[in-house]
């Protein structure tokens, strides 16, 4: 298992991308949409941060922490962890992926690259 990204829900998503890019050198990894809402990927070097547009005025944006595995059945499994969220096959990143609750009532995210 490794961390694969950081989820970020921003207002204004190009504000957000200059902020990391000009700041921190990170460069755009890929754009997309999914169920509804615009997601950027930026990474530097082996660190990605998902930046995802929320469509409300949010007062505290949510976090959650993406975690790479080899096989996400076995992982659910292994673990008896049932998701909240999922699964969904993102088909053209070709991930397969679910959300969990992790402690205190945090969102974790368990993704297969296949």
């Amino acid at each position: 298992m490794k961390l694969h990204h950081i989820g970020y829900e921003v207002r204004h998503l190009p504000q957000s991308i200059r902020y990391f890019t000009q700041n921190f050198g990170f460069q755009i990894e890929k754009e997309l949409f999914f169920q509804g809402e615009e997601i950027t990927f930026l990474k530097k070097q082996n660190t990605r941060i998902e930046l995802i547009k929320h469509s409300s005025q949010l007062v505290n944006p949510n976090v959650h922490f993406c975690f790479e595995i080899e096989n996400l059945q076995e992982e659910l499994q292994r673990t008896g962890i049932t998701p909240l969220e999922g699964p969904y096959w993102i088909e053209q990143e070709k991930w397969l992926t679910v959300f969990v609750e992790g402690p205190q009532k945090t969102i974790l995210e368990l993704l297969q690259q296949k």
